[in-house]
């Protein structure tokens, strides 16, 4: 009987140590999304005020052990210029944003390196009406509460998605075809996804 019982809190102990590495859904706690590029008038900057991001990530011995079926979706009218309606109207001509109303990340593959703290993504980029495949590379630090912070960075040139770059003032003003989207996020463990 004794053995028994031996048995029961070891397995016991065993399924608690397996639960605490499962993949935990996650939502967005809070995020901060700009885009920045050049003009041949002046350097401009727009804010994503809204994004959805979903997938699953583990943690196991204090470090990011996996990341699974991530998914990132822009409304692209929540894309808005420091410049004011002229820029963001320009800027959702520039996606043809009626027909492309969203931009679609979709992960493929990922490398997590421990040691480093950083995620190399592999995935497809679905915007004005194109998808290609990406790569880029993230940082990640673990917050209190297996919360998990990322940060990165990517840049992106509009023509490779057969956009073209916005202009103004019967074509003397130019935005410059490279873009840049730095990123930081919160994701925090969601059990009820």
């Amino acid at each position: 009987m004794k053995a028994l019982k031996v048995l029961v809190i070891i397995f016991w102990a065993f399924g608690i140590q397996i639960n605490s590495v499962q993949a935990q859904p996650f939502r967005v706690k809070t995020q901060k999304l700009i885009i920045s590029g050049t003009s041949s008038l002046h350097d401009w900057e727009s804010t994503v005020e809204k994004l959805e991001c979903k997938g699953s990530f583990t943690l196991s011995n204090n470090s990011l052990s996996d990341l699974r079926d991530v998914v990132v979706k822009i409304p692209v009218t929540a894309i808005k210029s420091t410049k004011g309606k002229i820029m963001d109207n320009k800027t959702y001509d520039a996606f043809s944003h009626e027909k492309n109303p969203l931009i679609t990340f979709t992960m493929t593959s990922k490398k997590i390196d421990t040691g480093k703290s950083s995620v190399d993504l592999s995935g497809t980029l679905a915007m004005a009406g194109v998808t290609r495949s990406i790569e880029m590379s993230l940082n990640y630090k673990l917050l209190p509460g297996g919360e998990l912070q990322i940060t990165g960075s990517k840049k992106l040139a509009m023509t490779d998605f057969k956009m073209e770059p916005p202009t103004a003032m019967m074509g003397t003003i130019k935005v410059g075809n490279e873009v840049l989207v730095s990123f930081e996020m919160v994701l925090s463990p969601n059990s009820t996804l």
